[in-house]
C-alpha cells in the first residue's frame, strides 16, 4: 500500500480507501488517453496531499518526463500561471473545472503549448 485516502461517499462517514503500488502503476503506465511520455513536461498543479498530484508527480518521474513545479500561491492566478506554462513548457495539465473555465475567459492563450488538458473536480 501506498497511501489511504479517506472520502465521505454518499454517506457523510469517512471511510479509508487503500491506493496501492499496482494502482499507480496502472494510472502511470496505462496507454490510454492520459498517457503521459517521456517529452512531456507536466504541471504539479495538485497540493500533494490531494489524488490528482499521483497522476502528476509519479506519471512525469516514472515515464522520464519533466516536472514543474508552482510557487507558492501561483495556483489560482490565470496570468502567473500562463506565464509559468510557456517559459517552462508545459505540454500536459490538470486543473480544476473552475480554473479552466477562468483561463478561456481570461487568458485562452497560454493554454496553446498543452498537449493534454485534464479538467475535473
Amino acid at each position: 500500500m501506498v497511501y489511504i485516502m479517506y472520502t465521505s461517499g454518499t454517506t457523510g462517514n469517512p471511510k479509508g480507501i487503500q491506493v496501492t503500488q499496482r494502482n499507480i502503476l496502472k494510472l502511470v503506465f496505462d496507454p490510454g488517453e492520459i498517457a503521459v511520455k517521456e517529452t512531456d513536461t507536466v504541471l504539479q498543479w495538485s497540493n500533494y496531499s490531494f489524488d490528482g498530484s499521483t497522476y502528476e508527480i509519479y506519471s512525469s518521474l516514472l515515464k522520464g518526463a519533466g516536472l514543474c513545479l508552482i510557487p507558492e500561491g501561483s495556483s489560482a492566478d490565470v496570468y502567473e500561471m500562463g506565464k509559468i506554462l510557456l517559459e517552462g513548457g508545459v505540454t500536459v495539465m490538470f486543473i480544476t473545472t473552475a480554473l479552466f473555465n477562468s483561463f478561456v475567459e481570461s487568458n485562452i492563450g497560454s493554454l496553446k503549448g498543452l498537449r493534454k488538458l485534464l479538467f475535473g473536480g
